[in-house]
């Protein structure tokens, strides 16, 4: 890793300009960071909800919902044949 890249030097921050642009960076992220638990507890609640009315657990809820979002389901079933077929060669004699 390179950690040149990665290093800040207290210098660089000594320079008010510097300083309170970082500031404004920091308030952004955190002001999106909000937002993301918001939404979190909203998915929550909904998945909450879902499970009581369709009486379907809430983690087999959650996964659907994830492939659902990400449209991802092919490689959800390449994933599961490949786990598949790991346990049927540890497992088969």
């Amino acid at each position: 890793m390179n950690t040149q890249q990665n290093t800040m030097t207290t210098t660089e921050l000594k320079d008010d300009k510097a300083r309170a642009a970082m500031l404004g960076v920091m308030k952004e992220i955190s002001e999106q960071m909000s937002k993301i638990d918001v939404a979190r507890d909203q998915v929550n609640e909904i998945l909450d909800a879902a499970a009581k009315a369709f009486e379907i657990a809430k983690p087999m809820l959650r996964k659907v919902s994830k492939l659902y979002h990400k449209q991802a389901m092919s490689e959800y079933e390449t994933e599961v044949a490949d786990v598949k077929n790991i346990y049927n060669q540890l497992t088969t004699k």
